[in-house]
């Protein structure tokens, strides 16, 4: 009968992860179930996305020979591998030594960063991530898509997405899907191409009242 629906809200468009384990965009309105993808595989049942407000920083999420990214020692080249979102021609080979991809940002306040990434097949799978003067412990890719992030308060000035190769001091790996917020946790994926995107912040309330649940007999809602 709808009595007991949530009235729910959202402005504009967001990822989720469907069932077949694809991150897919939902229209402005739309609710989100979003599958958990542990180590690249889906597993269990999906939970309703309510997100806050959020803005990736970075203004090319997936062109990373857009010039927004400064590059040194590495090399970026397109390849025609499948996408976490299903797409082709939108993956990159990161090969190198050590690899610097950023753009500017604001010092002294907590970002997260997150990047998918996977093995290139040629056992040079080890990386790590760096955020400003801080980085991560030593990451070895697998070959299905795994996304990947670090939380930190960066002092510099200028950040973004640093790649080291540990240990064997040179790296060929794929990436896609880079994001930077504020904040201590990665949100949903948020595509930007040409300028820093926001999605908007998520509400449900108004799930019926009083005579929708029969509270005589006891109800708890989580």
């Amino acid at each position: 009968s709808g009595v007991g629906d949530f009235d729910f809200t959202r402005s504009g468009g967001a990822t989720r992860i469907n069932a077949q384990g694809l991150i897919e965009t939902v229209a402005s309105g739309v609710s989100r179930l979003n599958y958990p993808l542990i180590d690249g595989v889906v597993k269990g049942c999906p939970s309703h996305l309510l997100e806050p407000q959020s803005t990736n920083l970075f203004t090319y999420s997936e062109d990373f020979s857009n010039a927004a990214w400064t590059k040194s020692s590495s090399a970026v080249t397109i390849t025609s591998n499948v996408a976490p979102d299903g797409t082709i021609n939108s993956v990159y080979n990161l090969t190198g030594t050590n690899a610097n991809l950023y753009t500017g940002g604001t010092p002294n306040i907590e970002h997260t960063i997150s990047v998918y990434a996977k093995s290139n097949g040629q056992g040079k799978d080890n990386f790590k991530l760096r955020l400003g003067n801080s980085t991560s412990s030593s990451i070895i890719v697998t070959d299905k898509w795994v996304r990947y992030e670090l939380t930190a308060t960066p002092t510099t000035t200028v950040f973004g997405l640093t790649v080291d190769s540990s240990p064997n001091n040179e790296f060929d790996i794929l990436i896609w899907g880079a994001q930077l917020e504020q904040g201590s946790f990665p949100t949903s994926y948020i595509k930007s191409n040409g300028s820093q995107t926001t999605r908007s912040a998520e509400t449900a309330s108004n799930s019926g009242d009083a005579s929708t649940f029969n509270d005589s007999e006891g109800v708890l809602m989580a």
